[in-house]
């Protein structure tokens, strides 16, 4: 799967990726050998969705419309812990993989000028337009079709 994340990466001159730290060393390493440098995030996940929320809210970055990305944020459950530090998560046995890596996109990018591409396995064979409308002046966001492997 990294051999094929990679090769995409690459196909479009991307050198470095950004993730959480959930499996410890094991994605840099993995990235390493396809010369993909991978970074840690300097937010852990439930800060990420809690910076993520303004931008959303406030109309600098638009959502996709895509079920599966809908379902795993509205599934999202916000706790304050003891200390009174928030804590945004899934429930149990729940999945925020998409929602995690678009609310990362999202906070990267979040108040810089640039042009965002947000790629997911369920657009593939939906017609997309050649170019999309620039949705917001501060963030535009673009989608395109790009094979991932099999499908869920």
């Amino acid at each position: 799967m990294v051999a094929e994340q990679a090769h995409i990466l690459k196909a479009y001159g991307l050198s470095r990726v950004t993730g959480d730290k959930y499996a410890g060393s094991w994605p840099s390493d993995e990235f390493q050998k396809h010369g993909i440098s991978y970074v840690d995030a300097d937010r852990d996940k439930s800060k990420i969705y809690l910076d993520s929320l303004p931008l959303v809210m406030s109309g600098n970055v638009e959502l996709l419309d895509n079920k599966h990305l809908f379902n795993e944020l509205r599934s999202l459950e916000r706790k304050t812990r003891s200390g009174g530090r928030d804590t945004v998560d899934h429930p149990p046995r729940g999945h925020d993989d998409l929602a995690n890596a678009v609310a990362g996109a999202a906070t990267l990018v979040g108040g810089q000028q640039k042009m965002v591409r947000i790629l997911t396995k369920s657009l593939r064979g939906r017609p997309q337009p050649k170019e999309p409308e620039p949705l917001h002046p501060r963030l535009q966001i673009k989608t395109q079709e790009i094979p991932c492997g099999k499908e869920d």
